[in-house]
Parts: structure tokens; sequence; C-alpha cells
């Protein structure tokens, strides 16, 4: 671990250094994603399988710029007694031409690794990915992410899980409002 300090240090120097000499370009969706900044009530819904009743849950969720090509989210729940917390990043990796972003939250050991495109209209960000399929210990699933700004001021996303016949589960639904 020791060795691993210096040598980020040492690539993010150069980086930088590089940077100085032929800056990174902020690209539309780099701005688009500025958007989520600022403070969020959030609302949430789950059900873990067709038909359940859902889960209701109350969070907040704090997003703020990390200069002007990151965002990072964290969000703070008490799900079932105990408390929750996540961290979101999203960015755009021009290179790939795909917004990018990860996932880690307290109730899980997997680190989320997502990509996506934004639809025609600007308005939807479509994130997929593949981790642990939940209940099938050595299992992986396809899972999909579509958040959506009603407004500035209102924004929405849906959580899905592929089927094993190709169709698509939606397990979490999520309502976010900014606050004043």
């Amino acid at each position: 671990m020791k060795l691993i300090i210096p040598i980020v240090i040492a690539i993010v120097a150069l980086q930088l250094q590089a940077n100085a000499q032929s800056p990174v370009k902020v690209e539309e969706e780099h701005k688009w994603l500025q958007q989520y900044v600022g403070e969020w009530n959030v609302t949430s819904e789950t059900k873990m399988e067709p038909g359940a009743e859902p889960t209701k849950t109350t969070s907040t969720e704090s997003v703020r710029p990390i200069g002007p090509l990151w965002v990072l989210a964290e969000g703070s729940a008490n799900a079932d007694g105990k408390p929750f917390r996540s961290v979101l990043t999203l960015g755009y990796d021009p290179e790939e031409e795909s917004l990018v972003g990860t996932w880690i939250d307290s109730a899980t050991p997997y680190l989320w690794t997502f990509a996506g495109k934004l639809d025609e209209a600007k308005k939807v960000l479509t994130l997929e990915t593949e981790g642990p399929k939940w209940g099938v210990v050595g299992t992986k699933a396809k899972y999909r992410e579509q958040h959506e700004f009603v407004n500035p001021n209102h924004r929405t996303t849906a959580s899905s899980i592929q089927n094993d016949d190709g169709t698509w589960f939606t397990f979490l639904r999520t309502e976010c409002h900014r606050k004043n």
C-alpha cells in the first residue's frame, strides 16, 4: 500500500503537467451532469419481486461537483432501522463517448461500475452494468438505471434487473426533489 500512493501521486502529477499543455475539454455531457449538484430529498420504493408490496424509504442526497468533469453524490438513509450510506460518482469519458459512474454503499461489498448514454432529448441518462444477482451466490446479472430530469428541481431514477427471459424488472424507483 505504501508503494501505491506515491505511484498514484506521480501519475496525477504527470497528468496535471500534460493537461497544463493541452487542457481537458469540458464536453456538453460534463455540463449536463452539473444539474445534479445540490441538496435533495429522496423518496424510494423498493420491490424485490413482482407482486410484492413496496418498501418505502426517505433519504437525503448531497451532490457536489468535482471540478467541471465529475459529480459526487453522497446519500444517507435509515433503512429498516439501520443507517445506510452511499456514494455515486458520475462523469463523461470522451474517448469512450460514454457517461460513466461508480456506486458503493454501506450494505454491500461490491463496487458497481456503470456506462451509458443520454437520450436524444438530453433528459434521460441510461446507465448499464453487470453485478451480483441477489439471492444467487456467484451469479451475475445485468442491471440498468434510468435517471430522468423532470425539471431542474425534480428528478427520478428507475433501477432494473434483467430477468433470465430477457425482460426487465424494476425493483427501485426514486423521486428526488431539490431542497429549497
